[in-house]
């Protein structure tokens, strides 16, 4: 079984159900598995509130910039270094505000199960 991102996190935990015949697991950079202090951060990131606090609608391309700084800050050690086509993908998921509290409302929603030992 593999999976990536939060597949591998599944992975890894259906992997650990003796019932499930799983011969093997690879696991490709599985999310989730620190998912409550991510989630702090990402919450309390000053520019990232700034965004969903404002009360008017906002350009996409002003939504993307956001989250794509927010993502620099917060999961590079030298945001600076890293490729601009890498922080875009990332940001290309995020078109606006809704979007952005829709998944920081369905990672809060993932965590007791992923804090879940069983």
């Amino acid at each position: 079984m593999s999976g990536n991102s939060l597949g591998g996190c599944v992975a890894l935990r259906a992997a650990q159900r003796e019932s499930l015949p799983i011969a093997g697991v690879v696991p490709v950079a599985p999310a989730g598995l620190d998912m409550a202090r991510w989630l702090v951060l990402v919450e309390r990131e000053p520019i990232l509130r700034t965004l969903l606090a404002v009360p008017t609608p906002l350009p996409e391309a002003v939504v993307r910039h956001v989250v794509a700084r927010a993502y620099q800050a917060l999961a590079f050690a030298r945001p600076g270094q890293i490729e601009p086509a890498i922080v875009d993908a990332f940001a290309s998921h995020h078109r606006d505000r809704a979007t952005v509290k829709r998944y920081l409302e369905t990672g809060r929603r993932l965590l007791p199960e992923l804090n879940h030992e069983n």
